[in-house]
């Protein structure tokens, strides 16, 4: 070998040497137990996450954990090296025992909290990690909720707060439910500083009474009572609200119950406005709506959304005729007519079209019919005709003269007769008599068919013999 020759390969020896220490200068030899470390994501496996930390080999991380759904190839990712024997793995939480305790005690001094991760169920709670340092939580506080199935947290992470530390053991004692107590509280005082009668805020029903509805208003609670409600009458609290439904109030009045505890009293009418006073209604004027129920007095007839009317049972006629209430068609739109109208008391009275018209009747004198009672009066018998408008009176002097007390007896209410038009006089009132004394021989005829001197003329002799 030439000098030259030497020369050369001693220049590539040196710039090999020079490469590998850059290499071993750039490349960590080796890594602790617990320590925490950032890395490339460069390769996903059927198991395992590699990832590029610098190291000499990759690290890997296990797909059982679900946080590793989300990291893709090319991600960085930052973890803690959970064993390095043989290769190195690495897991997302801190390493129980390698963890800096200094960060739970400034937490608690702090009052803050800090993330960790259920690792475990024992004898009365939960083993936590939290920064690498075993924490335990009593199966109380890990939830506002009743905890029927432990072993179902593990692997789940949420925020704790410190409320005892175990200096000795190096351990402390957390509640994730404090944090949300702590955050109630917070969201309470917030409210109540701004709580004040006539403020707007929006709710959730919370529980519903026969009375009417608790509303959440975000971590204080308000009576919304049924009359409230609308301006209509709410017969079920059900029929409007229902729970969890968001609702607008209104803050009408605040006050203290015997313990110095506020009691906010909602409403959820004085947002929405009065249909009364909006809509405008003059007699004679007609309008559709929906009869809705019945009563012996009349019918409710709901005109639109707030606003019902009333038939009184004295109105419930069409074309002058009397109308029974068990004949009105319910929930089917129909026609009325405004009677009369107090916007003050909210009252509107209806009826149907033709209700006041006059009834025309085609009954002439000594026409026959059929005829109910309708009252008995002082006079003799006020009486209905079936089949026509008619109505008039079967007087006293029809009836023998008898008295009151008897015709009331011999004439109760709906009776049926049969009647024959009388008379009708210049005022259009009718009179009737019945028609068994209209066939009746009258008195003069009897008189004389009873005289001795023609007795023995008369056809009826035999019946008149004494």
């Amino acid at each position: 070998m030439t000098d030259k020759e030497k020369d050369i390969q001693t220049n590539q020896e040196e710039d090999f040497a020079a490469l590998l220490e850059q290499y071993e200068a750039d490349t960590l030899t080796q890594v602790e137990l617990g320590e925490k470390v950032t890395g490339k994501v460069v390769h996903r496996s059927k198991e395992n996450l590699h990832v590029n930390i610098g190291t000499r080999s990759e690290a890997i991380m296990s797909l059982e954990d679900p946080r590793t759904e989300s990291i893709d190839i090319g991600d960085e990712v930052t973890a803690y090296v959970e064993k390095t024997d043989g290769e190195i793995v690495l897991n997302l939480d801190p390493i129980v025992g390698h963890g800096d305790y200094s960060t739970i005690q400034q937490a608690h001094y702090a009052e803050e909290g800090l993330e960790g991760t259920v690792i475990g169920v024992n004898k009365g709670g939960f083993e936590i990690n939290i920064a690498g340092t075993k924490c335990f939580c009593p199966i109380s506080q890990l939830d506002l909720s009743r905890i029927e199935t432990p072993e179902k947290w593990i692997g789940t992470t949420r925020e704790f707060k410190i409320i005892e530390l175990d200096e000795r053991g190096k351990s402390a004692v957390v509640s994730h439910r404090q944090l949300i107590v702590d955050e109630e509280n917070r969201k309470r005082d917030e409210l109540r500083a701004r709580i004040h009668e006539g403020v707007k805020l929006t709710g959730k029903v919370a529980e519903i009474m026969k009375y009417g509805a608790f509303i959440d208003l975000g971590g204080l609670r308000g009576l919304l009572h049924i009359s409230e409600i609308a301006h209509y009458k709410v017969n079920k609290v059900e029929d409007i609200l229902q729970l969890n439904q968001d609702v607008e109030v209104q803050v009408v009045q605040i006050e203290k119950d015997e313990k110095g505890r506020e009691r906010f009293k909602l409403s959820r009418k004085a947002l929405i406005p009065n249909p009364w006073e909006i809509r405008e209604f003059e007699e004679g004027q007609t309008l559709k709506g929906t009869p809705l129920r019945t009563a012996p007095f009349g019918v409710f007839v709901k005109i639109e959304e707030g606003i019902e009317g009333l038939i009184p049972k004295r109105l419930l006629k069409q074309a002058g005729k009397q109308i029974d209430i068990e004949e009105v068609e319910l929930h089917t739109e129909a026609e009325f007519i405004v009677v009369e109208c107090n916007k003050n008391e909210q009252k509107l009275t209806l009826a149907y079209p033709g209700w006041d018209e006059k009834p025309q009747s085609h009954l002439k004198v000594g026409e026959k019919l059929k005829a109910e009672v309708v009252k008995v009066i002082q006079a003799g018998v006020l009486v209905q005709a079936l089949e026509d408008p008619a109505r008039g009176l079967l007087p006293k002097r029809f009836l023998e003269n008898m008295n009151h007390k008897k015709m009331v007896a011999g004439f109760p209410v709906g009776k049926e007769l049969d009647l024959v038009l009388e008379s009708i006089d210049d005022k259009g009132r009718y009179t009737f008599e019945t028609l068994n004394k209209k066939n009746d021989v009258d008195t003069q005829t009897l008189e004389k068919y009873s005289d001795q001197a023609s007795i023995a003329h008369n056809p009826f002799a035999d019946f008149f013999k004494k």
